[in-house]
Formats: structure tokens, C-alpha cells, sequence
């Protein structure tokens, strides 16, 4: 009896001990082929553009985090954009969205950003999306800019190109609250 209750107490001890460990909001990885680190939101933004006269179902994803590049004893921070689409373009015959510029509507203000392809800033991708990407690209950002993100009540964009403006991409996931720590 009484060792059934002391193993009680250590089982109920031990697993009170294990549950309570926090999570911080920023994730990073250091990519051993190219010797670049990555640190990036936990749980980056999606962004969502229903797209009918493509699909019934299909939609366009934005996806934003802040990274942090580092190589070399550089570091740099950046607002990186991923393009994501569950819409077979190649059975709908439409182009891929052009990017040159990502416009963030937050709240009522618009912040426009000027883009870079992802591959000319680093070797590899910051993060796992578990999603077959399209394109990545990514803009310096401010410490300003971030904080003006994260005290958002609401968070949409669209993207252009020289001669076009996609659909509104609307919030559907993700924290950005938290962006102001980075």
C-alpha cells in the first residue's frame, strides 16, 4: 500500500514537472549545408486570397514572418513573403501572381514593401512551411515596422507587379502580436 502511493507521488511529481515547460514565439535553425542561421516566428502569418475564377476551392497563400539571417557574423533582419497555392495553374492556364512589391494593410494604414527574391539573400529556405512553395521573397524591415505590425488589429495585403494587383489576401492564421520581440 504504501509503495503504491509513493509511486503515485513520484509518477504524479514527475509528470507535473514535465507539462509546464514554455514555448517561446520564435523559432531558429542553423541550415549544416550552407552554415546560415535562421530565426523566424514560431507561427508565421497566412494570408488568404479566395480566387473563383480560378477554382471553386483552390486559394492563393501569402505567407509572413520576420527572419533573422545570420552568415559570416552578419545579421540582418527581414519581412519574408511566401507564395503558396492549392489552384493547378497549369489545368486553369492562369500565371502565377507577379511579385515586385507586397502593399500590408495594418489596420488603416498601408506599408508598402519593395522585394527581393529569397534566393538572392540567402541559400536556403528559413523555415519548413510543410507547404509546396511557389516563390519566396523578402524585404529589410525596421524595428519600427515590425512594432507597427504587431500592435495590428487587422492584417491584409495584396501584391504587385508592374502591371498588376492580386486579389486582397485576408488574415486567416498565425501570431504576429509578439513580432515587437524580435
Amino acid at each position: 500500500m504504501r509503495l503504491a502511493r509513493l509511486s503515485a507521488l513520484i509518477a504524479f511529481i514527475t509528470l507535473t514537472g514535465c507539462g509546464g515547460t514554455p514555448v517561446g514565439p520564435f523559432e531558429s535553425n542553423v541550415n549544416e549545408r550552407t552554415g546560415e542561421s535562421f530565426a523566424y516566428a514560431r507561427e508565421p502569418v497566412h494570408l488568404v486570397a479566395v480566387r473563383p475564377g480560378l477554382s471553386a476551392v483552390g486559394k492563393d497563400y501569402l505567407i509572413v514572418s520576420p527572419v533573422t539571417s545570420s552568415t559570416g557574423g552578419r545579421a540582418n533582419t527581414y519581412l519574408y513573403f511566401a507564395l503558396a497555392s492549392s489552384i493547378d495553374r497549369v489545368l486553369t492556364g492562369a500565371p502565377d501572381p507577379g511579385f515586385d512589391s507586397v502593399v500590408l494593410q495594418v489596420d488603416d494604414t498601408l506599408m508598402t514593401f519593395e522585394l527581393e527574391p529569397w534566393s538572392e539573400i540567402a541559400n536556403a529556405e528559413p523555415m519548413d512551411l510543410d507547404v509546396r512553395l511557389r516563390a519566396s521573397y523578402a524585404t529589410r524591415v525596421t524595428r519600427s515596422q515590425l512594432a507597427k505590425i504587431a500592435s495590428a488589429q487587422s492584417l491584409s495585403a495584396y501584391v504587385t507587379d508592374t502591371a498588376h494587383r492580386s486579389p486582397l489576401y485576408s488574415y486567416s492564421r498565425g501570431s504576429y502580436a509578439d513580432w515587437t520581440q524580435f
